[in-house]
């Protein structure tokens, strides 16, 4: 084996090696679409500093804190569609300090 091929090996492996190490599940793989649609309701609970938890959204009898809600939807008991993912963060809100799952909004309509 020359020292040109032999050099191209190693460093083929090397970057096999470092690709492998580097990805993650969301970068490197094909990941399954775990985007949920429905229909919801937007609701303002109050300031978090006056242990309120912010803007919700409910839908199918939970309550969910969006971390990306448009300035254009936040308007109390509006009926939307969302499209969004559900987060197994929590907003630490309210009394107890026990808020809602954050979810991810990806699309939003009245």
């Amino acid at each position: 084996m020359t020292k040109f091929v032999r050099t191209k090996a190693w460093f083929a492996a090397c970057l096999l090696i470092i690709s492998t190490i580097a990805c993650n599940k969301h970068d490197c793989e094909e990941v399954e679409d775990d985007r949920l649609e429905t229909t919801a309701t937007i609701i303002d609970s109050g300031s978090p500093a006056l242990d309120g938890c912010g803007w919700l959204i409910r839908t199918n009898g939970t309550t969910y804190s969006p971390d990306n809600l448009p300035e254009a939807f936040k308007l109390n008991n509006i009926q939307v569609k969302i499209i969004y993912t559900i987060s197994e963060a929590k907003f630490q809100c309210g009394f107890n300090n026990s808020g809602p799952n954050f979810i991810h909004l990806y699309d939003i309509k009245r």
